[in-house]
Order: structure tokens, then C-alpha cells, then sequence
């Protein structure tokens, strides 16, 4: 390795025991900058090496401690100079560094008190290494130990823990165990069920609302429930379910909410497209993306209405929708599309509050009101990488929410758990491992450490760049 040193470019770790005391070194008063002060253990960037690996030498060199476990905490300046600091948490200190002192403010070398300070409130949590596939284990044990029994009907609420059985809970529910599981306890009880609840059209509806006639929403979830059942009876229902379907297209081949309206709505039309996909029934689903690139709006986007006001849950409905069909005809779409959502979603950082809608003086939200985590699918389908900060903050936000009960608490639904919440973040998660490899929370959290140092760091060489621009071409930290 080179050994020389990188101009204007330090790195350093802020070390923490147990007690929350901090290791700190007195310079030494020959030092030519900052003499007789007090710093962390720090030293300069040299060629080959990434800032981390900087950091974890430094600390080896200067107080003998092998360190393995960093996180980012900050980039302070000085001058022309950039410091990036560390954080970690350690037992104890070599006995070389037990003595305790209180030192003042004003004895620490610039922005090392700043530092330290940074350091002392990050959130252990940050540390936690959380198994994604655990996560998912336990979000599907959980659907299945809440099953409810009520005189001849099995299922689930719209809610989990609530003591009653609905349509379309109880297709969700089915959906989540199909996610792992083939068979589960009581699963020909909760099929038979599900089946007693299809109307003589053919569709399904919604107990204690729109009950009267079928909705697309109930019938799409209890046809993807169905899918992979082989019995016979079973596959009378789905032709059945899938006839309701085709027959209530519009004929522009759009899909409104229910079997009574008349007007096209997009989320509408994308989770009947998504279904008659799965169901093999693809042209007529060519045919209803059609519908869509013809009704987006002056945005280039979608709203909940064709042409409608732009809307980021619509808008990440399709993109989702678009990626279903293998071929690049859409691609520029859904990068077009997918800017758009990371422009907005940038500015307002990912509300987790559904888009609501009033009908008839009365309000009420479609199913697709986890917009948080419908954003993040969206996004990661059409960029296809992790190397993005909002992107990584939100999902890493998702995991680390959940409620001690073991399920998710949507913001609208203040101490209720909707099994439609938990079925989309497992349905993330899953996307997560099969497509990102994401396994662990830790892998996300090492992606995030990398994209804020090289923000800050190509922040520092732009402001820099008549000093160090030769002396880093090519090198690893760049």
C-alpha cells in the first residue's frame, strides 16, 4: 500500500463504554496544529484505504483497540479541512485510558466536541441486527395464532386482535400464510369460509359495507387467496370470480370500485390487472394498461382518477403494475414516473398518511392506503438498487416500528393493527430478500453508512477540488 497521506481529509471514532464515557486523547504540545487539546483517536485518509478502514487504523495505532463495529455519525469542517467521524460502542478501555476527567469545551480540538456529542445521541437501535426472514416468520406466525372462529365462519378481521371475521380480512389473512406456507391449521375451514362468502354473481363484496353487491377490491384479494388451490371446487370459484371480473371491465377497460359504478378508477384497474395476470388472462390486462398510459395527467403521473390530480399512491400503483410485464415498451414510463415520485417523495420524505378520498359527504380510503410502503416497492421496481438515502431511511423506519404485539400500527388507525399493513410490508420484505438479497437489517444500515460518507465526501472534494484533485483520480475512496 501507498503510504502516503491524503491532504485535508481525516477520519476518527468517537469511542463509548459502557457508562457513556467517552476516550479522549491530550494532544501533544509539539503537535503543529492543535496542540495541548483534546481529541478522539483520528488520523489522516491515505491512498487505498476507505474513510472506515481509516477510522478502525487510526484507533489501532494510537490506543490499541481492535474495533468491528462503526457507525457514521458526522463530517465536521475546519478550514479546508474535512474530519469524518465514527462511532462505537466498547466494555471497557485499555487501562492506559481509566482515568476520568471532566474537560472543558473550550479544551477540545475544533468540532471534536460537537462530535462526541453527535456521537453520544445516536440511537442504539442503529445497532441491533434484526434477521428479515425472522421478521417475516414471525409477521406470518402471528396471522396465523390470531385466526378467528365464529359459529361456522374462520377467518380475520380487517384488523388484527379484533373478534370478528370480514371478507376481505380473511382473504388478506389467506394471503399472507400463502406468502410461506402451503397448509396451516384450519386453512379448509378459512377456504370453506372464504367460499361462503361469494355471491351468486360470482364476486365477492364487503361485510359491513358495500355488502350489497360485489367490489373489485374484495374480489381480486379473494381470487389471489384462491389461486393455488387445485380442488375443484376451488377452481369453480375462481372461474366464477374471474367471469365477475372480466364482465364488470368498462368498456374502455378500465374498472370503477364496485359492480354499481360507472367511473374507471386507476388503483381500481391496476389490482384487477395485477390479478388477471396472475389468473393468465394477460391481453386483456395489455388491453387495461393501455387505459392507463392514455389517462395519465400534465405530470406524466397518475391520480386516483383518470387524468386526476397527481397522486403518489396511484402513481406507485402503476409503476408496480407496469413492471409485471416483461418488456422494455415501458421502461421510459416507469423511470419517468418513478423521478417524479423521488422528487415529491424527497420534499415530503415519505408521509405515511393515506391519500383520502369523500364520498358522499362520508370519508373513506381504498385499500391502498399503506402508501409509505407501496411508495418503497415502486421506487425499488424501478430503480432497482438500494443506493438511494430516502429509500434506505424508510425501510429501515418500517422494520424498526414495529409494535411489542409484533404487528404494525397504521397513523390513521391509532391502536389497531390492519392486516392489509402487514400484508404489504411482508410483501416488501420478501421483495427485499428475492431481489436486494437483503437479509439483515445490518446490511441495510452498512448501505446507508456508505451513502452519507460518499455524499459528504464528493460535497468536500467539489469544494476542493483545485487542491485534490490529482492526488485522489482513481482511488478507492472516491
Amino acid at each position: 500500500m501507498n503510504n502516503e497521506e491524503i491532504a485535508n481529509i481525516t477520519a476518527g471514532i468517537v469511542i463509548i463504554n459502557k457508562s457513556n464515557n467517552v476516550l479522549v486523547e491530550k494532544r501533544k504540545s509539539t503537535e503543529a496544529l492543535f496542540p495541548n487539546l483534546y481529541s478522539i483517536p483520528a488520523g489522516k485518509l491515505k491512498y487505498g484505504e476507505t474513510i472506515e478502514e481509516t477510522a478502525v487504523r487510526e484507533v489501532k495505532e494510537e490506543v490499541k483497540l481492535n474495533i468491528d463495529q462503526i457507525i457514521f455519525v458526522n463530517t465536521y469542517f475546519w478550514k479546508n479541512s474535512a474530519l469524518y467521524v465514527f462511532a462505537s460502542r466498547v466494555n471497557s478501555f485499555p487501562n492506559t485510558y481509566q482515568s476520568h476527567i471532566e474537560v472543558n469545551q473550550h479544551d477540545f480540538a475544533p468540532n471534536i466536541n460537537n462530535a462526541i456529542s453527535d456521537a453520544l445521541s445516536i440511537d442504539l437501535g442503529y445497532f441491533k441486527d434484526i434477521d428479515i426472514n425472522e421478521l417475516i416468520e414471525d409477521s406470518i406466525e402471528l396471522v396465523e395464532k390470531h385466526i378467528i372462529q365464529s359459529k361456522d365462519s374462520v377467518g380475520w378481521d380487517h384488523f388484527i386482535f379484533q373478534n370478528r371475521i370480514g371478507i376481505l380480512g380473511t382473504a388478506i389473512g389467506l394471503c399472507i400464510l400463502n406468502f410461506k406456507k402451503k397448509d396451516f391449521e384450519k386453512k379448509t375451514e378459512v377456504l370453506k369460509t372464504l367460499l361462503s362468502f361469494q355471491k351468486t354473481d360470482g364476486g365477492w363484496g364487503v361485510q359491513g359495507l358495500d355488502n350489497q353487491y360485489s367490489i373489485v377490491e374484495s374480489t381480486c384479494f379473494c381470487l389471489k387467496a384462491l389461486i393455488n388451490e387445485q380442488s375443484p371446487s376451488y377452481s369453480k370459484a375462481i372461474f366464477k370470480g374471474k367471469k365477475w371480473l372480466i364482465e364488470n371491465m368498462l368498456n374502455d377497460f378500465s374498472w370503477a370500485v364496485n359492480s354499481n359504478s360507472k367511473n374507471g378508477r386507476i388503483t381500481s384497474t391496476c389490482l384487477a390487472i395485477e390479478t388477471l395476470w396472475l389468473l393468465g388472462e394477460k391481453e386483456i390486462a395489455k388491453k387495461s394498461i393501455s387505459w392507463l398510459l392514455e389517462n395519465r395527467n400534465m405530470d406524466e403521473v397518475w391520480g386516483f382518477t383518470p387524468k386526476g390530480e397527481s397522486s403518489i399512491s396511484a402513481t406507485s400503483e402503476v409503476i408496480i403494475v407496469l413492471s409485471l410485464v416483461d418488456s422494455t415498451e415501458y421502461s421510459n414510463i416507469i423511470i419517468g414516473a418513478s423521478d417524479w415520485l423521488l422528487k415529491k417523495m424527497t420534499s415530503i420524505n415519505i408521509y405515511d398518511e393515506s391519500e383520502q378520498e369523500y364520498i358522499n359527504e362520508k370519508k373513506r380510503f381504498e385499500y391502498k392506503h399503506s402508501t409509505k410502503v407501496k411508495v418503497l416497492k415502486a421506487l425499488l421496481v424501478a430503480k432497482n438498487t438500494l443506493h438511494n438515502e430516502i429509500i434506505c431511511n424508510q425501510i429501515n423506519d418500517i422494520i424498526n416500528c414495529r409494535n411489542i404485539n409484533g404487528a404494525w400500527e397504521h397513523s390513521l388507525t391509532p391502536n389497531n393493527f390492519p392486516i392489509w399493513y402487514l400484508h404489504d410490508i411482508v410483501e416488501l420484505l420478501l421483495y427485499l430478500i428475492r431481489e436486494h438479497n437483503l437479509n439483515n437489517l445490518r446490511l441495510l444500515n452498512k448501505n446507508m453508512e456508505y451513502l452519507r460518507i460518499q455524499k459528504s465526501l464528493l460535497t468536500f472534494i467539489k469544494k476542493n477540488i483545485t487542491v485534490i484533485e490529482k492526488r485522489i483520480s482513481g482511488k478507492k475512496f472516491t
